[in-house]
């Protein structure tokens, strides 16, 4: 059986001076543009509008802090423009801060990929990713919402011709939050794909997964923790099994790993 390179503490080191005075920065440079209260509870861990601990880390994700709002981020995303504005719309989505608007008011629309690709790496927090099938959401002509889909796949356990898809990536506009608007998406691919079930993943360490139980999704399957390596320019790779580990100028760091959901379709 495959296992993993061996890994020591000398893989996961703790958080430097210099990566502190950062974080400082970074929060509180966050609190002056987007309006958040910040007090400061350690070096690495911040209270943020007396409503959610932001508690920073390196390399191991620390044990939970009792704390019910808690956010755990990792300092190589705070290195990254891309993932930084995601972050601040995490952070106002877990405040309750973000403009509401309903689906009912959006339009849906199939947009282009290079499109898709141009709102995901701005809103979310992986970036964008391969998809086949693009769905945005429009409110008054400003594009609020992109669903990516993947193609079709025939699995063992479908019926002749039917197909699975997965949502790939789902995110919304920072600064908004859109009721009902990942289901209208939802609805519109079922409308043209017909598929027989979409499954998803959802990162345990951002998200909980309840807007999509809420629509119909159910648990299938929950992966361990990811072991990622991180380069002396804070950009990650996985660390793949029987891999080999460098870190003479980089460190490893983990996440809480993911969620397998899966909408089965009915059709009347």
């Amino acid at each position: 059986m495959s296992q993993l390179p061996e890994l020591n503490n000398e893989h996961f080191p703790a958080l430097t001076t210099e990566e502190k005075k950062y974080i400082v920065f970074w929060i509180e440079d966050a609190g002056k543009h987007h309006g958040f209260s910040v007090f400061s509870v350690s070096d690495s861990a911040f209270l943020v509008n007396e409503r959610l601990l932001i508690q920073f880390y390196k390399s191991e994700i620390p044990i939970q802090t009792g704390f019910v709002n808690t956010l755990f981020v990792p300092i190589d995303f705070l290195y990254n423009r891309l993932k930084t504005n995601s972050l601040i719309g995490v952070i106002s989505t877990k405040l309750q801060l973000n403009q509401r608007v309903f689906a009912r008011n959006c339009t849906v629309e199939k947009i282009s990929r290079k499109a898709a690709e141009a709102f995901l790496n701005e809103y979310h927090l992986m970036g964008y990713a391969s998809v086949h099938d693009c769905i945005g959401l429009y409110y008054k002509g400003e594009l609020l919402a992109v669903a990516g889909f993947s193609k079709g796949r025939q699995l063992n356990r479908l019926a002749a011709g039917e197909r699975s898809y997965e949502l790939v990536r789902f995110a919304c506009k920072q600064g908004y939050s859109i009721s009902g608007g990942l289901s209208k998406c939802i609805k519109a691919f079922i409308k043209e794909r017909n598929p027989a079930d979409i499954m998803t993943y959802i990162d345990k360490q951002f998200y909980s997964g309840q807007g999509f139980y809420k629509i119909g999704f159910e648990l299938h399957s929950e992966s361990s923790p990811l072991i990622f390596y991180v380069d002396a320019n804070y950009k990650r790779v996985p660390v793949k099994k029987d891999g080999n580990v460098h870190i003479r100028d980089g460190y490893c760091t983990s996440n809480r790993g993911n969620l397998k959901l899966v909408l089965k379709i009915k059709y009347k």
